[in-house]
């Protein structure tokens, strides 16, 4: 029994998935809502790492960035609705000097 040692991690904009440049990127996901806009999403982003979303773990973020709305399941052409995989994202640990 120890402690576990692993840093908390944050997900970081890349591009806009398959469109690149969108001018967030580098930033980190600072709030995410899957059924906002009628289940379209809203994310925010922020160029300040302490006030990312900070997640214990990469699976732990791995789920948010996957989170499926529950308003609009599923997208038009059949597939799941997981708003924020429109974005290339990388998840990255968060800077020792802005963990909280």
């Amino acid at each position: 029994m120890g402690l576990d040692m692993t840093p908390p991690v944050g997900i970081r904009c890349l591009a806009l998935a398959g469109r690149g440049r969108v001018g967030i990127e580098g930033q980190w996901l600072m709030s995410y809502d899957p059924d906002a806009f009628d289940g379209r999403g809203e994310a925010d982003w922020t160029v300040d790492p302490r006030q990312a979303l900070q997640f214990p773990d990469h699976a732990a973020a791995y789920r948010c960035w996957q989170q499926t709305s529950q308003v609009r399941p599923v997208r038009e052409d059949g597939r799941p609705n997981r708003p924020l995989t429109a974005f290339t994202a990388e998840v990255v640990a968060i800077p020792e000097s802005a963990r909280r």
